[in-house]
């Protein structure tokens, strides 16, 4: 991926891991209120003091996971590389103006603490593990009875918090 590209890609990590938030969000809301309330959602667990690290614990509880689970792994890196995109933009080795690889110094892999990381390798990675993360999340909140898809084709079928709850009592949609 060259530098040109880097801006497209990021916004896919960033905006896809904000859709695994919102998930957490509402299995969250779910949970505690035995509804996905917008407000709850939006002004308590959107709270800039509400950390993502907050959130995962309180789902790990919620879903009765280990440390080691595969669905607690795949949030850490998944999360651990949204940040690398969002926040280690200084860190590309290559000059901005240059059409060139950029890499990742030091992103704080535990065993690889002194590897570069292309961007690539990163986005590919998140990519791998992103669905999986997704079907899991998905799959637990069908599990309590909330159906829900996720459809950026009807956004007409959203209201101005981005969650729509349609006739039937718990069905949501994202």
């Amino acid at each position: 991926m060259k530098n040109s590209e880097l801006a497209f890609h990021r916004g896919v990590v960033i905006s896809h891991f904000s859709r695994i938030e919102t998930l957490i969000n509402i299995i969250i809301s779910q949970h505690y209120l035995k509804k996905a309330d917008s407000d709850f959602i939006f002004n308590v667990l959107g709270n800039e003091q509400v950390t993502f690290a907050f959130r995962r614990n309180t789902l790990q509880h919620i879903m009765d996971l280990k440390d080691d689970d595969l669905l607690m792994k795949n949030l850490r890196k998944i999360n651990e590389i949204r940040n690398i995109f969002a926040h280690q933009m200084e860190s590309i080795k290559e000059k901005p103006w240059v059409d060139s690889e950029p890499y990742f110094k030091n992103p704080r892999y535990l065993k690889q603490k002194k590897k570069e990381f292309t961007a690539q390798e990163l986005y590919d990675e998140f990519i791998k593990k992103f669905p999986e993360v997704q079907v899991k999340l998905s799959g637990f909140l069908n599990d309590k009875g909330v159906l829900f898809a996720i459809d950026p084709e009807q956004p007409a079928n959203l209201d101005e918090s981005g969650i729509v709850k349609n006739n039937q009592e718990n069905e949501i949609q994202i």
